[in-house]
């Protein structure tokens, strides 16, 4: 029984990965030849488009190598993923919005949910209701799928993720389907990395992160849990806690910045570590390392039964992960604000300020550039960059905007009063595009909105109180500083 068992395990593995190293070759020429190729964007700032689509080599080699093994549990994965796979590939081709990958991620948690046994789900082990354990697993399953899309933006970084967790729910699932189910998953992994890894020559795409991110999700919430043992669900959150907290913390971060979550940025854990100098895959390996930590020590956890060695081991675990992911954090920070000091100086070498902004409250127009954030990247790259920036944006002023009236703000808004704007709609557009050309050239455009970040349009019908205040309180302006003309 044991030999039979090792043997399902190795053509599991094998033929997934073998049947994945096959078919990604063959996407890689589909995707060039139907044009299914990536956006050269603020994130992938490659000037290279690359095939998207990878998802699929996962899913077809997938499926096939649960079909020859007959495992049931596997097939049925496949089935119930099916409506994210196809979404996503909708998604690669035409650039969906939000609420068709939704619906799709509704529909397919639902199937899986409603064919899962009784008992069955991680939570109802531990005595929950039904009911309440298909809200919170859906929930929870839903927010992993898109944690696991988030991830995806470098190179690498969703399939290794991937295959660390599911290498460890193997372990965990103790030769049971489920566990040769997430054996064979791992095995279409490996094959289609070997094509992933710097410098990719297909991306997952929205059907492969979407569908990893279901995928082992499952596999997670049904882990057999010790009788009466509700600390074990703590073992799923340690397993995906990378993904966990990368994701919550894009989510902060676009809702404190007054952005759509959905909106990408270039602020992620790996974004800022290729900021701090790492090349693509030292980073690939420093989070690899973090996924293994997390998943040993979801793991460890699932090895204790006494409640204070459980706890213990949890609070440890926790502690360590997030004093490295805030280790990286502080260096980000701290480099950021070495040349702030010199911030003054570098503005007034190219641009010539006003001490006093003179206006009519009742007809002017202005613009504001908050740079902080443009700043705070571009200070890890050294004060040569920071002075070659503020030149062009020195020039780029006073080729788009007629006659401004500027007024540093602090070290790092710039306040521009403008005289005779004429049309003002088309001056908007002017400006922003000519903004976020600067921006693309040094590589550190925020959003894709077509407005950048930090930039921000006034008039006497736009955001009036708002510019007033701004000068008048964050530049010490008294509000009589404001003359009244006519």
């Amino acid at each position: 029984m044991l030999n039979l068992s090792i043997s399902k395990y190795v053509i599991g593995f094998v033929g997934a990965m073998g049947a994945s190293a096959i078919i990604v070759p063959a996407l890689i020429w589909s995707a060039h030849h139907f044009k299914i190729l990536s956006r050269v964007d603020f994130r992938r700032k490659n000037q290279m488009r690359i095939p998207l689509m990878g998802g699929v080599s996962i899913y077809l080699s997938f499926l096939a190598a649960t079909f020859l093994l007959g495992s049931k549990y596997g097939l049925t994965l496949a089935l119930c993923g099916l409506p994210i796979v196809v979404v996503g590939v909708l998604d690669d081709i035409f650039e969906l919005p939000s609420q068709p990958k939704f619906i799709a991620q509704f529909i397919t948690i639902a199937l899986w949910i409603g064919i899962t046994p009784t008992n069955d789900l991680l939570l109802e082990q531990v005595g929950m209701s039904r009911t309440m354990a298909f809200f919170f697993t859906g929930f929870w399953m839903t927010g992993i799928i898109n944690a696991m899309n988030f991830i995806d933006g470098m190179d690498g970084e969703a399939s290794v993720t991937s295959i660390i967790i599911l290498l460890t729910l193997v372990i965990l699932s103790k030769g049971s389907d489920e566990s040769l189910t997430a054996m064979s998953l791992a095995g279409a992994c490996i094959g289609f990395a070997l094509y992933n890894f710097a410098p990719a020559k297909i991306y997952l795409g929205d059907s492969g992160s979407t569908f990893l991110g279901f995928a082992t999700s499952a596999i997670a919430v049904q882990l057999d849990a010790p009788l009466d043992n509700r600390s074990f669900l703590l073992v799923p959150l340690f397993l995906f806690a990378f993904p966990e907290v990368d994701a919550c913390m894009a989510i902060l971060r676009r809702i404190a910045a007054g952005r759509s979550v959905f909106r990408g940025d270039h602020e992620h854990l790996h974004h800022k570590l290729q900021k701090l100098g790492f090349s693509i895959n030292r980073t690939l390996l420093i989070i690899s390392v973090l996924v293994g930590y997390c998943c040993f020590g979801g793991w460890f956890i699932a090895q204790l039964r006494e409640s204070y060695l459980i706890w213990s081991a949890t609070f440890l675990a926790a502690a360590a992960m997030c004093l490295v992911m805030g280790a990286v954090y502080y260096i980000y920070f701290r480099l950021a604000t070495q040349v702030s000091a010199y911030s003054k100086t570098i503005m007034h070498k190219y641009l010539s300020f006003s001490e006093e902004l003179i206006c009519d409250p009742r007809n002017f127009t202005a613009v504001s550039f908050d740079l902080l954030a443009y700043y705070k990247e571009l200070q890890t790259r050294g004060l040569l960059t920071v002075d070659e920036f503020v030149k062009n944006f020195a020039q780029f002023i006073s080729k788009s905007i007629p006659n401004p009236n500027l007024k540093l703000v602090g070290s790092y808004t710039i306040l521009c009063l403008i005289n005779k704007p004429g049309d003002f709609d088309n001056l908007q557009s002017k400006i922003a595009h000519d903004f976020k050309k600067l921006l693309t050239e040094f590589s550190i455009v925020k959003t894709d909105d077509e407005v950048p970040h930090g930039l921000n349009f006034y008039s006497e019908k736009l955001n009036r109180n708002e510019f007033l205040n701004l000068a008048a309180y964050k530049s010490e302006i008294p509000r009589n500083s404001f003359t009244k003309v006519g």
